[in-house]
């Protein structure tokens, strides 16, 4: 399974129950790197489906075991043992934030695959890494 998660500079996800921020061109990027659609919990409705993704809804995110989950409202952590890659956007910016990622992309069960840094609609510079894990 893919997982595909939006960080702050400290791991942030959420503050408040809210996403940290927002940016079109992610979710661009993120139609292009699947075009055959990801899953996401409820939440994330409004915000993919503005931007043209192809999505299903899963009210239990975290049970789903394959294909590629935009995860907003969990910790991925909880998933690691079936995660096989991982996509992190990194905003490049401290939030606040009361729900982080723990998964540590950087231990050596993981691979870096690729970075790529692009410009944003509202954020100066949104760096992309991929990650693999290791067999």
């Amino acid at each position: 399974m893919t997982v595909i998660v939006c960080l702050g500079n400290s791991n942030g996800m959420a503050f408040n129950e809210r996403r940290q921020s927002r940016d079109s061109r992610v979710l661009e990027d993120i139609r292009a790197l699947f075009p055959n659609g990801i899953k996401i919990a409820p939440y994330s409705e409004k915000l993919v489906s503005a931007a043209e993704i192809r999505y299903t809804v899963c009210e239990d995110l975290a049970s789903e075991a394959e294909g590629a989950m935009f995860v907003e409202t969990f910790d991925p952590a909880v998933l690691v043992s079936r995660i096989n890659r991982l996509v992190i956007y990194r905003w490049n910016r401290e939030y606040p934030a009361d729900l982080f990622c723990t998964l540590d992309p950087k231990s050596p069960e993981w691979t870096l695959k690729s970075v790529e840094e692009f410009c944003g609609t509202s954020h100066e510079t949104v760096t992309r890494e991929i990650f693999e894990k290791n067999r």
